[in-house]
């Protein structure tokens, strides 16, 4: 399971961590209805459009693009809005650092048996060119990520988030989010600790699996294909208890929000690409209230 958690974390979650280099000549598309991760928000009651935009969290900075038709929107645009703010206060980083660790003083051992825990110390010893500190205290999920990282041979990572939050921030502009640091831990914490040790195992018995599985979706974000992108993170049946929470319902909350900010003045509104596809996509959910939401070619 923790494979295509992985995935589905860097499509729909800020909080989610690096993941491997994709090995592609793929260019990037624009056209189709679901072929494009950039969409004009429009009404007969706004005074101009606004824009959506659906980002990987993190990409191997070789992968990275950007549109000259984002660039143009993210320069006519009053305010950016992202799932959270990265602009994080003392309180914020510490209260992360500590949801990162097993919670009841656990570690990893309390989780998995003696040969399964074997089985992981060993491939930490041997398989990885540098150590992960405290893998046995951190929560297994985080750790899986971050050995896929390093056992793909890892890249120079690049955020669109962080790239747009740049401009902004040079261009004195607005920077806002859709939602708290708490909220996005809050939803990771309804994967138990028990599945993701579960996870963590599979990632250190077959870590090459976890690399194609990663290139792949990168490959297919940059063709831009949503419909594939949803199919991704619904491809397996253990996730399918957490989808309403981690999915559906943030879309949900994040509607109204969004119709303040779209009377006020012209936003950029980022979010990961897993957010926007399907009957409870934010594409969809936005149509639902009445707005035009149209690729922009």
């Amino acid at each position: 399971m923790i494979n295509i958690v992985s995935l589905f974390l860097c499509l729909i979650l800020s909080t989610s961590f690096i993941f491997a280099q994709s090995e592609t000549d793929s260019s990037p598309s624009n056209g189709e209805k679901n072929n494009s991760l950039f969409w004009e928000i429009n009404r007969d009651d706004l005074s101009q459009p606004s824009y959506l935009y659906g980002t990987i969290h993190l990409i191997p900075k070789d992968s990275f693009f950007l549109l000259p038709a984002v660039e143009d929107a993210l320069a006519s645009s009053q305010e950016l809005v992202l799932e959270i703010p990265l602009d994080m206060n003392f309180g914020t980083i510490l209260s992360s650092a500590m949801w990162m660790l097993i919670p009841g003083g656990k570690s990893l051992k309390d989780y998995l048996s003696e040969e399964d825990y074997s089985t992981v110390r060993t491939f930490m010893k041997d398989s990885l060119s540098s150590p992960i500190p405290m893998y046995h205290k951190i929560k297994p999920l985080l750790t899986a990520q971050q050995i896929t990282t390093m056992y793909c041979g890892g890249t120079e990572m690049e955020s669109y988030e962080l790239v747009f939050s740049q401009k902004f921030k040079e261009w004195k502009k607005t920077v806002s989010g859709l939602e708290t640091m708490k909220d996005q831990m809050d939803a990771l914490d309804e994967i138990s600790i028990e599945e993701q040790a579960e996870g963590l195992l599979e990632t250190t018995r077959s870590p090459r699996a976890a690399c194609e599985q990663l290139a792949e979706m990168v490959r297919v974000y940059r063709q831009q294909d949503l419909t594939a992108l949803m199919e991704m993170t619904q491809e397996s049946e253990d996730l399918d208890e957490h989808l309403e929470t981690l999915l559906d319902k943030r879309n949900e909350k994040w509607i109204p929000k969004i119709e303040k900010l779209l009377v006020k003045h012209q936003v950029f509104i980022a979010v990961g690409a897993g957010h926007l596809a399907g009957p409870k996509g934010v594409i969809q959910l936005l149509r639902n209230a009445g707005y035009s939401v149209r690729p922009v070619q």
